[in-house]
């Protein structure tokens, strides 16, 4: 009986014995997984973003910015319906990049590579990138998205009478930050007229200057771009332009009775690239072109009353107006009715049958440094700096002696 006892005892010993060590076994397997994970979460890429998150690669506070032109009240009346349209014999088949100086990148979404009209559609994109690659030298490379749709890249329906909108990546740049990126990049001598108009030392203006992805790296910022091609963040793109299918562009030059897709396309470029103004959205922080925002010698306006203009010597010269319509864009210049003796691409309102470009003597083309001074639009020199785009030039003053050499707006 007692050795019966022994046998079982020692029996029940091996069976508590190998239990023991499944349970050891165990712990330390999991222990193992617990170690794999935590590993694996170590090597996850910081800088991902999640769907509709801005992306971590910066230190500065980011958002999505957005701008839409108009035509003026009553233009699409008078145009023809959107017709099928061959590629022009002459033109650019792709933009040339230079060899040194801004590059623009696009992207053609769907909506146009589906479209009838792609091979046309394309040519003149390429077209209008080739206008800002030949005037602006900031070293810098942009990623824009381009769209032809009747909504926006959500799919939101785009507002009645919109000929474009855009959308893009907005830093918020601490006020010294930007002020002193501004001020370092100063390459003319209307540069440094400009920079002798900003607020002095303990003077600011705003707690942050809010910039464009493509307007900050301009001055040397760490903006990188971040939309995807839905407008959210957790892409590349600086930016995403859509052409307002609903209207009847002509893609080639001359326009006819339509509107000027080319045009259009380029104003919201230049927003991509960094004009615009704060007052529209009513944040307390400002754009560069509010720097540079004044409705008399000496005295800055930064609201929607009143009378404003673009100037880079403290209000004594006025460049251009801008607009204080509330159904228009406060960023935009002032619009007349149609046809416009001036119909600049950055006219609030657009007219049908009417063409131009940003050039060396409009009022987009003359930016300086400030592009991050944005609305100071430009230097004569057409480098585009970071201000912002110019307007136009005051018949009391040769453009030669208001236009700041500019980079990157």
């Amino acid at each position: 009986m007692r050795e019966i006892l022994r046998s079982q005892g020692k029996a029940n010993e091996t069976k508590a014995h190998k239990r023991r060590c499944v349970r050891d076994h165990t712990r330390i397997l999991i222990l193992l997984l617990c170690g794999a994970c935590f590993c694996f979460a170590l090597l996850e890429p910081p800088t991902l973003a999640k769907k509709d998150q801005p992306p971590q690669e910066s230190s500065f506070p980011m958002s999505v910015g957005k701008h839409v032109s108009f035509e003026v009240p009553g233009e699409s009346l008078k145009t023809s319906p959107q017709t099928s349209q061959a590629t022009p014999n002459t033109g650019l088949v792709v933009a040339p990049h230079p060899d040194a100086g801004l590059v623009i990148n696009p992207t053609f979404d769907t909506s146009i590579t589906n479209n009838a009209n792609a091979a046309a559609i394309e040519l003149m994109v390429n077209n209008a990138i080739a206008v800002f690659q030949a005037q602006f030298s900031d070293p810098i490379t942009v990623s824009i998205l381009f769209r032809y749709s009747t909504t926006a890249p959500n799919g939101t329906p785009l507002s009645s009478g919109t000929l474009a909108q855009s959308g893009f990546v907005v830093y918020a740049i601490p006020w010294n930050t930007y002020i002193n990126a501004l001020k370092a990049d100063q390459k003319t001598t209307n540069d440094v007229t400009a920079n002798a108009s900003l607020p002095g030392p303990g003077n600011m203006l705003a707690t942050n200057v809010r910039v464009s992805s493509a307007n900050g790296r301009a001055l040397g910022l760490n903006t990188p771009g971040g939309l995807n091609s839905t407008g959210g963040f957790g892409g590349t793109f600086d930016g995403i332009v859509t052409l307002n299918s609903a209207n009847s562009f002509q893609f080639a030059r001359p326009p006819g009775v339509n509107f000027d897709a080319q045009r259009s396309t380029e104003h919201e470029m230049d927003e991509v690239l960094g004009l615009g103004s704060s007052i529209n959205g009513g944040s307390p922080d400002l754009q560069p072109q509010d720097l540079f925002s004044w409705s008399a010698p000496a005295t800055r306006n930064l609201t929607s009353t009143g009378s404003r203009y673009f100037s880079i010597d403290a209000g004594v010269s006025n460049i251009v107006n801008f607009n204080q319509l509330p159904s228009g864009d406060f960023g935009d210049w002032l619009s007349s009715n149609c046809p416009q003796t001036n119909p600049y691409v950055q006219n609030a309102f657009g007219c049908a049958g009417q063409a131009s470009d940003v050039n060396a003597n409009s009022p987009e083309g003359i930016k300086s440094n400030s592009a991050s001074r944005t609305t100071q639009c430009s230097r004569a020199t057409n480098e585009l700096t970071s201000r912002l785009f110019a307007v136009a030039t005051p018949a009391t003053a040769p453009a030669s002696a208001l236009l700041p050499t500019m980079r990157l707006v």
